[in-house]
Formats: C-alpha cells, sequence, structure tokens
C-alpha cells in the first residue's frame, strides 16, 4: 500500500497547491496571464494523480465510495458533515453483519469481523461542495459482475432513501432488523436538519457499481415515514388488586398490585351504571395491554385497556 500512500501524498500536496494559486489569482487579478498557465498545469497534473490513485486502490483489491455533501448556499460545517458520514457507516455496518447472519438485529453492537469487512478509509477529498473518496477493501469474485456481501450491503443503502410507505419500511426492519431502521433515521435526520443532501457513487476502478442521488427534502419525508411506522402487540391477562381512582368523565382508571408496578390506563363498558365500581376496593381485573414499538427511536410504548373486574 506504501504505492497508494505515495499517491495519496502527492495528490493531497498538488490540490493544496492548486488551492493557493486560486486564492493568489483571485486576489491579484494582475497576474492572470502565468496564474492560469500553472493552474492549468495543476489541474491536470490533479486528474492524473486521481486516476493512478483509483487504478492503483484496484489494484490492492479495494473499492472507491465517492461521498459528496451538497447544500445550497454555503458550504456544511464540520459537525453535521461527520455526522452525516458517520451515520453513514454505521448503516452499512449494520446492513453488512444482518446479511452476514443471515438475520434481523436486535442490537447495534458489531462484531470485530463486521467492523474490519466494512470500516471505511478517507482516500483525499474533492469540491463540491463537501466530497471524500472512501476507500472499503473488497474481494474479486471469478465474473466481474458478481456481488459480494459488501456491494450487496451498500446497494440496499443507497436503496434506502426510496422508502415510500411505513409498510416498505416494515419490511427492511422484518428483514434486517429495527436497528436498520433507527441507523438510517438518524443518518436522514442529520441531512434533514443541516439541508443537505447525498451524492455518492460506488466504483471498481473505472466501472459504476452503484449511484444514490437524494436531496434532503426527500431524507426529511423519509424521517415522516419511519416516525409513523409502529408494530403493535396486544396481550390480555387477569390480576388480583385494588381500584385505587376511577375518573367517569375521562374514562380512566388506576389498579394497585401488591409487589408490581401501579397500572393505569382506560375502560370502556368494564365501568358503568349497569356495572358500578367502588374505589378503594380489591377486585380482580381483565386488562389488555398495548405495546407499540416506536421505529424512529426504537422505544416500546404501552397501553392498559380495564375489559372487564370481579
Amino acid at each position: 500500500m506504501s504505492h497508494l500512500a505515495t499517491i495519496q501524498r502527492n495528490l493531497s500536496e498538488t490540490t493544496a497547491l492548486l488551492r493557493s494559486y486560486e486564492t493568489a489569482l483571485a486576489e491579484h487579478p494582475a497576474s492572470a496571464d502565468w496564474a492560469q498557465h500553472d493552474i492549468r498545469s495543476l489541474t491536470k497534473l490533479e486528474r492524473q494523480l486521481r486516476s493512478e490513485f483509483t487504478s492503483a486502490a484496484n489494484s490492492f483489491g479495494a473499492d472507491e465510495c465517492r461521498y459528496r455533501l451538497f447544500r445550497d448556499g454555503d458550504e456544511p460545517t464540520l459537525a453535521p458533515v461527520t455526522t452525516i458520514l458517520g451515520e453513514f457507516q454505521t448503516l452499512v455496518a449494520l446492513v453488512f453483519h444482518a446479511m452476514e447472519r443471515k438475520a434481523p438485529l436486535v442490537r447495534t453492537s458489531l462484531d470485530a469481523m463486521t467492523v474490519s469487512s466494512t470500516s471505511f478509509e478517507i482516500g483525499y477529498s474533492f469540491e463540491g461542495s463537501v466530497g471524500f473518496v472512501l476507500l472499503l477493501p473488497n474481494a474479486r469474485l471469478v465474473a466481474p459482475d458478481m456481488q459480494t456481501l459488501v456491494d450487496e450491503a451498500i446497494e440496499t443503502v443507497f436503496r434506502l432513501p426510496q422508502l415510500m410507505s411505513p409498510s416498505a419500511v416494515k419490511e427492511i426492519a422484518d428483514r434486517y432488523g429495527r436497528p436498520i431502521v433507527r441507523s438510517c433515521y438518524r443518518w436522514a435526520e442529520a441531512h434533514a436538519q443541516n439541508r443537505i443532501g447525498s451524492d455518492a457513487e460506488w466504483r471498481r476502478g473505472t466501472q459504476s457499481r452503484g449511484r444514490m442521488f437524494v436531496q434532503y427534502q426527500e431524507l426529511e419525508h423519509l424521517n415522516e415515514i419511519i416516525d409513523s411506522t409502529s408494530d403493535e402487540t396486544f396481550e390480555e391477562f387477569a390480576v388480583d388488586g385494588i381500584l385505587t381512582a376511577v375518573n367517569a368523565t375521562s374514562k380512566t382508571f388506576q389498579f394497585s398490585i401488591e409487589n408490581a408496578d401501579e397500572i393505569r390506563g382506560t375502560f370502556k363498558d368494564a365501568i358503568s351504571m349497569e356495572h358500578a365500581a367502588e374505589v378503594p376496593k380489591r377486585y380482580k381485573a381483565q386488562i389488555r395491554r398495548k405495546s407499540s414499538i416506536n421505529f424512529a427511536l426504537d422505544e416500546v410504548r404501552r397501553s392498559h385497556e380495564l375489559l372487564a373486574l370481579e
């Protein structure tokens, strides 16, 4: 990899020198004749070094992810850039891990093999607005068009902004696990809050193997869809305790159970003129519990309904 590092260093120095010439030209327009000649030479050298970098990376078995962040007006600041790239890294790793396990994830923890297989390295940066060429080692299969697990993971991540309904979000959660949906939500949220779009391309040498172009408005809409998506489960159980409070207007109740948390909830017909209840008084209560998992926060919310009292 020393040859790649040499190209990387030369590219960095050439880009820095080119930017200094462009700055000098802007500050001293009278020097345009000689400055423009040098700028053209440096621009040509920069393109050549980028081509050499791509070729060298390919020879070492590394593919490129060219990731550009763009925003109308001023360029993005450091904090959202690092957050978006960090969440993108996490998202790729989680999807890869789910695919490698062939089972939906229940936790966000990653093993050493997954971290090693999915950790991007920064090759170099480029303008327009803020861009990075990221490197990731990827196996070379017999047929050039065959996909590795890394290819499949990145292709899946590139498709996530296209989710257009809660059912599509649930399908991703069922297939790869809720942690992937939660990670996608954080990644999209960083875009939406900072009004930043993403333009990413997955390349092997000069061959494009996948592309994602998404504006922040689309990711804002994706977050709204994820936030409105939930899984609901119901269970019924009977429990002995003391009915401690009833509000006939709001139709709410409180039920105290020894050595357990108090149950608070609502009722419909369990308490009425025909089914009067006294407080405080011991009853056997039939209760339905609803558990709702919000996909954006990956949190479980529970509510209770009183069905009957004995």
